[in-house]
């Protein structure tokens, strides 16, 4: 188990980091901006007595918290965050409007290890897609290039069926027509 954990200061910074963006996408009247200084305090009127802004700057040297971490490190953010975006509403996301064109699967596989689950899911994928009558070409993105060897290759493995039924569905979709390809 102590193997799967990064180290303690890496999960650290990245959960700070994850603090600092949510500090970026509160909205300008959210009320944790009325603790923040005048440049990210967005519409709200600090707060009389807690806010950054009204501290001396020996009290704020003398403070430490995630909100003045996030304070110094908001404004070092260099990527423009669009909080309502008009393309992240819903019905008019991409995925939404053209719901039809992607497909979604959950399959219970047991214990398995992470390899044979890659696999298994590689397997689902092109099964499907190469069921489809309209698809010409399809491009699987994993993270697991040996798994995606292994789903082309039939001999004596484990997951072997998989490996045998992608190649099954492949064969038969490559004769098929002409102009069909696959991309890892």
């Amino acid at each position: 188990a102590l193997v799967g954990l990064p180290p303690i200061n890496l999960l650290l910074c990245r959960l700070s980091e994850r603090a600092d963006y949510r500090f970026a996408t509160l909205t300008p009247t959210h009320p944790v901006r009325a603790f923040l200084s005048r440049f990210n305090c967005g519409t709200i009127a600090p707060h009389p007595s807690l806010s950054i802004q009204t501290m001396s700057e020996p009290e704020i040297f003398s403070t430490s918290g995630t909100l003045f971490e996030s304070e110094t490190n908001v404004l070092a953010l260099t990527e423009t965050l669009l909080l309502m975006n008009p393309l992240s509403r819903p019905g008019v996301r991409l995925m939404d409007r053209f719901a039809d064109q992607r497909w979604r699967a959950r399959h219970v596989t047991g214990k398995v290890t992470a390899p044979d689950a890659e696999l298994y899911a590689i397997c689902s994928a092109i099964v499907n897609a190469t069921s489809r009558d309209d698809c010409t070409d399809i491009f699987i993105f994993t993270d697991s290039m040996a798994s995606a060897r292994r789903a082309v290759d039939p001999s004596i493995h484990s997951g072997q069926g998989h490996s045998v039924a992608v190649c099954e569905a492949l064969q038969t979709w490559f004769t098929c027509k002409d102009g069909q390809s696959i991309t890892f």
